[in-house]
């Protein structure tokens, strides 16, 4: 028979908030890096990064630009990754597309591409093999 069988209402009451105050205190000190809250300024940029390409039809992942997808201004760059996406095999770089705080905009042009038959062959391929495109607003 259990110990705490039998106990008065009243330690049972005790043992139960010592409980859940010793579990609260560890709750409040856990922390994992980059998830800390953050607050925005009304109209603040926020970095829109692509990652990579998966399809629920084949284990195969490819990066971002491997389709003819408008890039930013100078060409896209590689961000530092963390420890997870480093053994995921997962490559983050920037993009064209632009976000911005509490800021109402229906659609913007990201850019103007002129296809080669080769490149709406590929494009159609990705889309046939039910890729998807993964991509992050500002680490949330």
């Amino acid at each position: 028979r259990p110990h705490w069988v039998g106990m008065s209402q009243t330690k049972s009451r005790a043992l139960l908030a010592v409980v859940v105050l010793t579990v609260a205190g560890f709750a409040e000190a856990f922390y994992l890096p980059g998830v800390a809250p953050r607050k925005y300024v009304l109209g603040e940029q926020l970095m829109v990064k692509v990652n990579t390409l998966t399809s629920n039809l084949t284990p195969l992942q490819f990066d971002y630009y491997n389709v003819p997808f408008c890039e930013p201004k100078g060409g896209e760059k590689a961000l530092p990754e963390n420890i997870g996406e480093v053994l995921a095999g997962e490559r983050t770089e920037t993009s064209a597309y632009q976000c911005h705080t509490n800021v109402t905009r229906m659609c913007k042009v990201a850019c103007r591409k002129e296809w080669t038959a080769a490149n709406v062959d590929e494009f159609r391929d990705f889309a046939g093999a039910r890729f998807r495109a993964n991509m992050r607003l500002d680490n949330l």
